[in-house]
């Protein structure tokens, strides 16, 4: 608890860090990696620009239909999309597609006896097209209709599940109809109902080939049409897209003219791009803990820049519980997963992956939320404990052979493959460490890989135990958690629940969590429901981690996010270069 306390308290002071950029441009601005030169004919100054190192790209420019990686889908969205909301650094909703936010008191949001409410939207009158054309309701009501087909590979249907239609008022006004209540229904953000242009989809969409809308090649080019600051105008896949601003962006034309993302899958070599000034930041998941020693013993401490770290998400790790996917059968008993949450020293693992600078947790919440005392204080916890873990594992069949094997009744070994995506460093370290602590109960443990978000199939089927990163989102991002999310062939391999673990009472409290109106029920639902998942282990809860994001010296604007909203570039209108 000491060392949570403590992090809580630093992160006031990490997020104050962002202010300490000072002011100078660049010695050398970045190559246009492809982009049409000026003319000739003229002299105009000459653009500034930007360039982002990411660790991928992915085949679909579209927020909800490409299943944007973790490594960099936020940066993407806010490039070329935009939402009705977006989310400030201290998460309070602000309008970006809207005019304003729905209201109870205005009656623009109501809610009736039966549950169901309405919200009317009126969209700013500024809102264009990255083609010229106006941002109108109808945008909205195909956007829905398509997000809730179940031909079309939505990685996400929340919201829009919970809603029943949208009708439109007028071209810039229209309102939802929910199904039931939704408490966040007036701050639709990243990811949520956001447009798609009918005007160039609907046709296509309408003629009935569902396969061929989705691999459609405007969602993979500089065809494709956003509502955000910046428009797509060159992409070399696996290696570079090139943005330039769009004139008729919603809040006006951004600062920077053109912005480059470098993609480079070997964190190292990003630090050395870093370092030689051919990258301006990275987003919060290219750089591990030994990289951001270097920045900070070579480049920050020279004032060529300055690395900021914001708590974002947690590390956990799936548990494979569905029979229909082979495997160790043994972790669809509780007593199992009890014996591996207590066998992982899961104080020293975080202490080695996150360099110290983000302590192990028990839940997915942070220690900056209200709720993280009352929740810490009720959830069953596991302290690293190799003898009561091989005591469980007894209890469910399983002893140890002389040669230190475990083995069950039939002298089976225990065989257990631990997964992870080894894009960062610091995802293999907690592989083998984990790795190492169970090989310590006797347990025959091979490690593999994920691939790219893309690959949802290959990712979905993975036999044993599964380490990735959750965004702190409560209660919203818990939803991935329930029986529904389960990623199958009949759902195309949808869902966040990769462990596929079913609990019908954490489903009911997530769903109260996330509909109910009054906030006391929210909070005992939200505080219920981490309860039961502590208590069968349905995951297993590692560490916080932090993002760790290079700032070039004399770049203004990037800086802290709130955690739930994906994307160091939310607010990159705003950035400038300071003379």
């Amino acid at each position: 608890m000491r060392r949570l306390a403590n992090w809580a308290r630093a992160i006031p002071l990490m997020l104050m860090v962002a202010l300490a950029a000072c002011a100078q441009p660049p010695a050398a601005a970045p190559t246009t990696g492809g982009l049409p030169a000026t003319s000739a004919n003229t002299t105009p100054a000459a653009p500034t620009r930007v360039t982002i190192g990411v660790l991928s790209d992915d085949k679909s420019l579209a927020t909800k239909l490409g299943g944007l990686p973790i490594t960099s889908g936020g940066d993407l969205r806010f490039l070329q999309n935009a939402p009705l909301v977006v989310l400030d650094p201290q998460g309070r909703p602000q309008p970006r597609l809207a005019a304003e936010l729905p209201d109870r008191d205005r009656n623009t949001w109501t809610v009736n006896p039966d549950g169901t409410m309405t919200t009317t939207w009126k969209i700013r009158p500024t809102a264009l097209w990255q083609d010229g054309q106006p941002v109108v309701a109808r945008d909205f009501v195909f956007a829905l209709q398509v997000y809730l087909d179940p031909a079309i590979a939505v990685g996400d249907r929340e919201p829009e599940r919970r809603m029943d239609r949208i009708e439109p008022v007028d071209d810039r006004t229209f309102t939802i109809y929910w199904k039931q209540p939704y408490p966040w229904a007036n701050q639709l953000g990243q990811g949520q109902l956001e447009p798609l242009p009918e005007h160039v989809l609907g046709a296509l969409y309408s003629a009935g080939d569902k396969e061929a809308f989705q691999n459609a090649a405007f969602f993979t080019g500089p065809d494709y049409v956003g509502a955000g600051p910046y428009r797509l105008v060159n992409w070399i896949k696996g290696s570079q897209m090139d943005y330039r601003a769009f004139d008729g962006y919603v809040l006006g034309r951004p600062k920077i003219d053109e912005v480059t993302l470098r993609i480079n899958p070997d964190p190292n070599a990003a630090v050395a791009t870093v370092l030689a000034g051919a990258v301006d930041l990275t987003n919060g998941f290219v750089l591990g803990q030994q990289q951001v020693s270097t920045l900070k013993e070579q480049w920050e401490s020279r004032g060529d820049g300055v690395v900021i770290s914001n708590p974002t998400h947690t590390r956990y790790v799936n548990v494979q519980q569905d029979p229909g996917k082979g495997g160790q059968p043994a972790l669809r008993d509780v007593r199992v997963r009890r014996a591996l949450i207590s066998a992982l020293d899961r104080v020293t693992i975080a202490e080695v992956v996150t360099a110290g600078r983000a302590p192990a947790a028990d839940v997915m919440v942070s220690p900056n939320d209200p709720l993280f005392s009352r929740v810490l204080q009720t959830v069953p916890k596991y302290p690293f404990d190799s003898t009561r873990a091989l005591a469980l594992l007894r209890d469910a069949g399983w002893t140890r052979s002389p040669a230190g094997a475990l083995l069950d009744a039939s002298g089976q070994p225990f065989q257990l493959d631990v997964r992870t995506n080894a894009s960062a460093a610091d995802n293999v370290a907690q592989r083998e460490l984990m790795a190492s602590n169970l090989s310590a109960l006797g347990m025959d443990i091979t490690q593999s890989e994920s691939r790219l978000a893309t690959e949802r199939e290959f990712n979905a089927n993975f036999t044993g135990i599964y380490a990735i990163l959750q965004p702190i989102n409560v209660p919203n991002g818990v939803t991935v958690f329930m029986s529904d999310q389960c990623p199958r062939a009949d759902n195309r391999y949808v869902g966040g629940n990769y462990g596929c673990w079913a609990n019908p009472v954490f489903d009911r409290l997530i769903s109260t969590a996330t509909t109910s109106l009054n906030d006391a029920e929210r909070v005992d639902a939200t505080v219920q429901a981490f309860q039961t998942m502590n208590d069968e282990v349905g995951i297993i809860t590692m560490s916080y981690s932090t993002e760790n994001i290079p700032i070039r010296k004399g770049l203004v604007g990037p800086g802290p996010r709130w955690p739930a909203q994906g994307g160091t570039t939310w607010n990159i209108h705003e950035w400038a270069w300071t003379q």
